[in-house]
This record gives structure tokens, sequence and C-alpha cells, in this order.
């Protein structure tokens, strides 16, 4: 009895340990991980996966002398702001822009020629070598002159001219700077007649802060101009000291300052081309 019991209890202990044994070796089945928590976006998470993608930072470039030319990207020229201009007071009067430059002596001179079409020539009652026409005609202060004692020792100049005509205009403000200073203490006398506008009208072109260097005349009917020519002004005539034609033009240009100048230092004795 005592050994059957004995037997009993061992096998029982031995079937305890082979169940427990098993059970710790067949306990692998993996542990279920806790579900996530939603997560909560924040103010400044991306919405898209473009957006979300980090950016990359760029490296300062080290100091390195590398040997390869450093690329330097200027910057694009700026446009200077244009100077503000002050624009005139209200009926302030307006200053011609005329050029007055007295024109250096040439080296040399030519005498010009009177050169025009036949129509042109047709307009021309008086010629060269023919004696300009004289009369008594008023100052702009209605003093009365003969044209005749207006004439220089040696030369005189003759513009005939109105204020509706633009190169008219353009002549008698720039007849003191092209003809009368160039040829000061020459011999050479300058009248400039007008045609038909009143006193007014003159005064308003003339510089006011200075003495003209020219005598301006009144030809309110154009007495005086019928005589010389039927045809358009302004007209430019050079005459000797006894009132004959030596030179003249129909227009005012730059060429008919420049003709001018011309004939009037070959008829002062200065050197002309050729000469030795």
């Amino acid at each position: 009895m005592i050994q059957r019991s004995g037997v009993s209890l061992i096998w029982k202990w031995s079937a305890c340990f082979v169940v427990v044994t098993v059970i710790a070796g067949c306990d692998n089945t993996p542990r279920q991980a806790a579900p996530a928590l939603p997560r909560t976006p924040t103010a400044v998470e991306p919405h898209n996966e473009a957006l979300a993608a980090p950016i990359a930072k760029v490296a300062e470039p080290e100091n390195v002398d590398s040997g390869l030319p450093l690329t330097v990207k200027e910057k694009p020229a700026t446009t200077e702001p244009k100077p503000v201009v002050a624009s005139h007071a209200p009926g302030a009067p307006k200053v011609p822009k005329i050029a007055l430059t007295v024109p250096e002596p040439p080296e040399y001179v030519y005498e010009p020629q009177v050169l025009m079409t036949q129509r042109d020539a047709d307009t021309c009652l008086v010629k060269t070598g023919e004696a300009f026409p004289v009369g008594q005609l008023s100052d702009l202060e209605g003093q009365e002159h003969s044209l005749k004692e207006l004439f220089g020792e040696k030369l005189t100049v003759i513009v005939f001219w109105a204020n509706a005509n633009r190169l008219g205009r353009e002549q008698i403000q720039r007849l003191e700077a092209e003809t009368v200073l160039p040829f000061e203490n020459t011999g050479l006398s300058v009248v400039a007649i007008n045609i038909g506008d009143p006193s007014e009208q003159i005064v308003d072109l003339l510089p006011a802060d200075r003495e003209v260097g020219f005598t301006v005349l009144l030809d309110a009917e154009a007495s005086l101009y019928s005589k010389v020519a039927t045809g358009r002004h302004p007209r430019t005539y050079l005459l000797d000291s006894q009132g004959n034609v030596l030179w003249f033009d129909i227009e005012y240009s730059r060429g008919t300052a420049r003709d001018l100048a011309n004939a009037i230092h070959v008829y002062l004795g200065d050197r002309k081309t050729g000469d030795s």
C-alpha cells in the first residue's frame, strides 16, 4: 500500500511539470499593439504631401579659393528720376530758345553767288549791281529817318521781315549775334525794316535788357518793299557805301547767315580762298 501510493504521487507531479512546460513553450502569440490615438493637426501643418515635404536649406558658400572665376549676379539698373523743371509763372513772357553764339572768324572766306530759279528771280525788282531805293521811314518811337542817312561807312545790311513769317522773326532775333557783333567797328551798318506790323509786336521780339545793335524801321504800307520785290520775305541785302547791291538772298537759313558773313568779309577786303 505504501509503495503504490508513492508511485502515484510521483506520477502526478511529473504530469503537472509536463503540462506547465508545454504551456510555457507554446505561448508565442504576438501581443496586440494598443490603438493609436488620432492626431490633431496644428495651425502650421501642410495640407498636402507636396507642401509637407521638407525644404532643404542651402548651405552658405565657404570662403575657399577654388581657382574658378566667381560669377556675380548684378542688380538691374535703376532709372534715374527725371529732374522736375519749374514752369513759368502765369502771365510770364516766354524766352525764345535762340542760340545766340558769335561765330569764330573763318580761316578763309569765299565770295557767295546769288543763285535762284527764274520764278524767284522774277520777284526781284532790284538785283546785284543796281542802286537800292531809298525813302523816309519812321522808327519805333515815331521819328522819321532817311534810309540813305543810315548807310554805313563801308557796308550796309538791310533786312526786310514781318512778324507773320517765322523765319523773319528768327532772323531778327539772331541778327545782333550773327551780323552786328562779329563786324563791330568795321564800318558796317545794319538796318531791319518791318513790313506792316505795329510797333508793340516788334518791341516784344527785341531784347529788353540791353540796347539793340541795329536800327529798326517801319514800312507800314510796304511802300519801300514794293520797290524792291514782289514776292516772299524775309530778304537780306548787302550794299556798298554808295547804296549799290553787292549780294542778296530771298530767304533766311543758316546758309543765308553764312553767305552773308562771307560776303561782308570779302567786301571788307579780307583774305579769300586761293590768296597766297
